[in-house]
């Protein structure tokens, strides 16, 4: 695998012990409540490390009702902590023919090569 692949694997695992949540970047694993990470941006590169742009997207289940809002307000303080983040955006998720309400995060995360 890749460092980038590897450094994502990792932060996908603290992310689901920090959150309780489970974590996936395969959309048609994505089985609410869970996080979704999607494609990171790359941000910065030098020779030993590389910066990305992660959006984590808290997906839950239900139309955009009451149920829903609330089930996104009471995760987004966990998501927010593991990501070392201060802001998230609501939006619509679209996975396996469904539409769930959900918030992003973008966690910036830096991935250091091994030698």
């Amino acid at each position: 695998m890749s460092m980038i692949v590897d450094g994502l694997d990792t932060f996908a695992t603290q992310l689901a012990a920090a959150t309780s949540m489970t974590v996936t970047a395969d959309p048609g694993m994505v089985h609410p409540p869970c996080l979704f990470l999607d494609v990171p941006q790359i941000t910065g590169r030098t020779m030993n490390a590389i910066t990305l742009a992660v959006p984590v997207i808290i997906v839950v289940p239900g139309p955009g009702d009451l149920a829903a809002r609330d089930a996104l307000l009471d995760a987004v303080p966990d998501v927010l902590d593991a990501c070392g983040e201060s802001t998230a955006q609501p939006r619509v998720f679209s996975a396996n023919d469904l539409q769930y309400p959900a918030m992003t995060v973008t966690a910036t995360l830096t991935i250091t090569r091994s030698s």
